[in-house]
């Protein structure tokens, strides 16, 4: 995985910019500085192409987390608010984003870009003593 960051400060919101690379079938750590006592609630959205979808919701007034259908069976919630996104696929790329409702009334958006690619498919050879073997050349059956 490969991680970039951008941080710009609005008026009264905050915003935080992750790039993420994972190849298909990895494991996705979306996390959070954040900790149970900062945050009046914590709400995940994905969005690719106009196509915006809830995640998950957290309210820590009544400690409820609902994770809604279309990822309950890809997503482990954490207590800070941070998600893993199990076993990618190419249509999991796109933008991710967090609002965390502080109890102070500030909320803090961080918005993290992921980029599924498909694992490279490499050449299997053999090697003798340091020496490269192509396979089944000049082998014949």
């Amino acid at each position: 995985l490969l991680f970039t960051n951008q941080i710009s400060t609005l008026s009264d919101q905050t915003e935080f910019i992750e790039y993420i690379n994972a190849t298909v079938g990895e494991n996705v750590l979306f996390s959070t500085n954040s900790t149970f006592a900062m945050n009046r609630s914590i709400e995940w959205k994905y969005n690719c192409e106009a196509n915006e979808k809830s995640i998950a919701i957290s309210t820590y007034v009544d400690r409820d987390l609902n994770i809604f259908n279309s990822y309950k069976d890809r997503v482990q919630f954490y207590d800070n608010g941070s998600f893993l996104l199990s076993n990618v696929e190419l249509n999991d790329t796109g933008y991710y984003a967090v609002t965390l409702a502080e109890t102070s009334g500030k909320e803090i958006l961080i918005k993290k870009r992921l980029l599924v690619f498909e694992a490279e498919k490499r050449e299997s050879r053999a090697s003798y003593n340091g020496i490269a073997i192509a396979p089944n050349i000049g082998n014949k059956n």
